[in-house]
């Protein structure tokens, strides 16, 4: 344990660290730094805060916001770790504190109503938690999921929806998206779209939080009120509550997973995932061992295991020809003792597996071992600070575009004072921010060629996957990541920042060398 000298150096070189940065910050030259751009930081900060306040203009953005910004723009992990970025959020000097309404707890009635009071216990010998005889009489299972039966629409495929119900499906979907991109929960959506503590959100507050979450195609007000007369329990009053919302979200996840199948089962966690599943992520991870002891490519096994040259196997044969290269491994392979793993590599359901589907497969499986090994070096923002995802549960501390754009530049400030080269740390602190924009202009343009470069690699097929119509597809509502929004939307936000640091002078002692023929 450190010695309480030691701790009180690490405060005190803390709080010099802090006066300095602050100080640096008030110097002219970077407050006119800060005037010059702060209209492309007002961008960026408006794409990326995940939180609403107030209107939907407004917005607070969680720990796990602001890593996400610096992880798109190439600052983290490589220039600013975690724990710096998180005493930069925690520290920011222009924040704000608002007083939050307390919410009375509820507990939810079987009838779809809410009560304030404890809450209810479930009824004994019920696995699912079914509170009452009505509740089960009103509902069916769907993938092991309770679902009040005015939802079956959400169960049909999107190629049986009527139009209404696939404008209603698209935005539920790109919610559900927008949710599990930025790891929150719906009952976290559900605090903060409803504003008045009812218990239920109306058209006019799900208006206000879609239009927050910067959908592509964003519905339009009577696009919402037909999402909120199919999902509401009661026709007559226009409002979702709670458990309907929650339930309505559950079936579009879960039609999303039974479309993806094996193409995403390989990203969830082991307790979410099925018998079948959970046999084949065991088998396609070791046989991805068997890959990288033989230095083969996917393709390569394919050909390999494919003796008689038809371009097809099926899931038996592929099975005892992968047992084959398991049992030459000198380690113990689990694989072997499982039967039927490749239940789900038949993605079109004709009996065999291609090439395409087993290499589209252990592309996932590699998409998957790469996942892990960042969890499992504690290097994602995603996976630094699970908790603080769940900040905007009692919201007194708001991180805006201020506390933003000053966070921005001490991680400048401190990379290059303090783990920059002499040269670097002797320049002034406006030459200082001018290098941060410089390095974000830079993985900008690389995000923009990648970006470029893998939608014509695509050919625009991702979105036709999606809904049966791909023209109708492109004016239903779509979720995008925050650094693709300022692509598509904002591709010229660079375009007076400059493309390179500024020259350093040269000192005063420096004698230029004379030319040959000069004298």
């Amino acid at each position: 344990a450190p010695s309480q000298s030691d701790v009180l150096f690490n405060r005190t070189f803390a709080v010099l660290k802090g006066e300095l940065l602050c100080n640096q910050l008030l110097e002219p030259e970077v407050l006119h730094f800060v005037a010059t751009f702060a209209g492309l930081f007002r961008t960026i900060f408006d794409v990326y805060c995940d939180v609403p306040v107030g209107t939907a203009a407004e917005g607070h953005m969680t720990l796990v916001g602001f890593l996400r910004v610096c992880d798109d723009f190439g600052l983290f992990p490589g220039i600013v770790d975690f724990q710096t970025a998180q005493w930069l959020y925690d520290t920011a000097e222009n924040t704000k504190v608002v007083e939050q309404a307390a919410r009375p707890r509820r507990t939810i009635r079987s009838d779809g109503s809410q009560t304030v009071g404890k809450p209810r216990r479930t009824r004994r010998g019920s696995a699912l938690g079914i509170p009452s005889q009505d509740a089960r009489q009103d509902g069916f299972l769907f993938f092991g999921k309770w679902i009040r039966k005015h939802l079956a629409w959400l169960t049909k495929d999107f190629e049986s929806m009527s139009e209404e119900e696939l404008s209603a499906a698209a935005i539920l979907w790109a919610m559900s998206d927008w949710i599990e991109a930025h790891k929150m929960t719906v009952s976290d959506v559900f605090r903060f779209v409803d504003r008045d503590c009812s218990g239920s959100v109306s058209v006019e507050e799900l208006s206000t939080g879609i239009e927050f979450m910067h959908f592509e195609n964003p519905p339009a007000r009577e696009h919402i009120a037909t999402l909120v007369r199919l999902v509401a329990a009661s026709s007559e009053k226009m409002e979702v509550d709670f458990r309907t919302l929650e339930m309505a979200l559950t079936a579009v996840t879960k039609q999303r997973e039974q479309r993806d199948r094996a193409a995403n089962c390989f990203l969830k966690d082991v307790s979410k995932m099925s018998k079948a599943e959970c046999n084949a992520c065991i088998f396609l991870k070791d046989l991805w061992e068997v890959l990288k002891d033989k230095k083969m490519t996917p393709d390569q096994l394919f050909t390999e295991l494919d003796e008689d040259k038809s371009g097809a196997l099926t899931s038996q044969e592929l099975t005892v020809q992968a047992r084959k290269l398991m049992r030459l491994r000198s380690r113990p392979c689990p694989a072997l003792a499982i039967e039927s793993p490749f239940e789900l590599l038949d993605l079109n359901g004709d009996g065999l597996v291609t090439r395409s589907e087993l290499c589209d497969v252990l592309e996932k499986v590699r998409q998957a071992r790469h996942l892990q090994a960042l969890q499992d070096e504690v290097k994602h923002p995603i996976f630094k600070s699970t908790a603080a995802s769940r900040s905007l549960k009692s919201v007194r501390r708001l991180f805006g575009l201020c506390a933003f754009i000053e966070s921005l530049l001490k991680v400048a400030l401190v990379h290059l004072d303090y783990h920059g080269t002499p040269t670097q740390a002797e320049q002034s602190s406006s030459s200082k921010a001018m290098w941060l924009l410089v390095h974000m202009h830079m993985r900008f343009k690389v995000a923009a060629e990648r970006s470029a470069a893998l939608a014509e690699a695509e050919g625009g097929a991702a979105e036709a996957k999606i809904f049966p119509d791909g023209g109708q597809a492109q004016r239903l509502p779509q979720y995008l990541p925050p650094m693709q929004q300022l692509l598509r939307h904002h591709p010229r936000l660079f375009t007076d920042a400059p493309a390179r640091p500024p020259a350093l002078p040269l000192p005063s002692w420096f004698v230029p060398a004379s030319r040959p023929g000069t004298g």
